[in-house]
């Protein structure tokens, strides 16, 4: 192809197709541990082969600090007792409102949601980019005529920094979800589920719905 098209041509379908595929399959940093950030489509086929016990395999990542001001929350103001479930348990339960809670938070303290949703909208870039950009170099490398040793050495420093990319995107998702959570911590938003755990009406992890909410 690329004797039809040139180097030039060549790198703007690589482009291109590269975009193609990042926008159908774009990484949601809301969702990126529950379903590991998968569009709805590809949790649905999944979840029709997927075991039963695999459905406990979900993480929700907050820092330690935030995590703790959680269960230190739910203990003075809930009387919950964390101990009889995973870490995880209350964290599930508040992000599986977290755009309910954010489409609140807009309207109670704008400073703090526009600090969460540039954080979101970072993250998501990085996150989505970094695989894109990492195939693209590493295909035109690969496909110039350099030495191998060369190819091998921006390969690696490549892969290095596409990794050191994403994982930027995934401490800006976390310290988003932090705002959120903290926001509710400190009562400038209200949670549903909350509320239900105080009433004692929430007694095991919210279900897995297979694309999130």
């Amino acid at each position: 192809m690329g004797a039809y098209v040139g180097k030039g041509g060549l790198l703007v379908v690589a482009s291109f197709a590269a975009y193609l595929i990042g926008a159908f399959v774009e990484v949601d940093p809301l969702h990126l541990w529950e379903h590991g950030g998968r569009p709805r489509w590809i949790n649905r086929l999944r979840d029709r082969a997927r075991t039963r016990a695999l459905d406990r395999v979900q993480v929700y990542p907050m820092s330690d600090q935030t995590l703790r001001d959680l269960d230190e929350y739910t203990a003075e103001e809930y009387g919950f007792d964390g101990a009889a479930h995973p870490r995880s348990f209350v964290a599930a339960g508040l992000m599986r409102e977290e755009r309910q809670l954010a489409t609140r938070l807009q309207a109670a303290n704008v400073e703090l949601f526009n600090r969460y949703d540039r954080l979101l909208a970072e993250a998501s870039f990085r996150i989505n980019v970094a695989p894109a950009l990492l195939a693209l170099i590493l295909l035109v490398v690969w496909n110039a005529h350099i030495p191998v040793s060369i190819k091998v050495t921006v390969t690696v420093a490549t892969t290095l920094a596409a990794f050191l990319f994403f994982r930027q995107g995934v401490r800006r998702a976390i310290q988003s979800r932090d705002i959120i959570a903290q926001a509710v911590v400190a009562e400038v938003v209200k949670s549903r589920f909350m509320a239900k755990l105080g009433e004692h009406e929430v007694t095991t992890a919210p279900p897995s719905d297979g694309g999130g909410s």
